[in-house]
């Protein structure tokens, strides 16, 4: 098993109009829903503080111990479930996925 931390990171733009109820239901119904994949450690959200472009407003990163857990959330049924309610509450509308990217860590340099 590969034991090299693995992220993946999701660039998210929403409009200023559903902002509010975006960022509200975000946190407490999607990313709860994410988190019932026990191998899902960690979900941490940004935002820009200023305008930053061509970038998405919002990033969440979630964070997993390795590749195959990664892999295995990408196809779980606790994924499947969460996109399913999504398209159920906005309708594939109000907010876009700009993009979705993963990386593993090469080297964890700490203080």
């Amino acid at each position: 098993m590969n034991k090299k931390k693995v992220i993946q990171i999701v660039g998210i733009d929403c409009g200023p109009e559903v902002e509010g109820k975006f960022n509200k239901w975000y946190e407490n119904v999607h990313i709860p829903l994410l988190l019932k994949f026990k191998r899902l450690r960690k979900v941490t959200r940004y935002t820009t503080p200023e305008p930053a472009g061509d970038y998405p407003k919002y990033l969440s990163v979630m964070e997993f111990d390795n590749k195959d857990a990664c892999d295995a959330y990408n196809s779980s049924p606790e994924l499947a479930a969460a996109r399913e309610e999504s398209k159920q509450t906005w309708g594939g509308k109000g907010y876009e996925v700009r993009w979705r990217v993963r990386y593993q860590a090469i080297k964890i340099f700490e203080r």
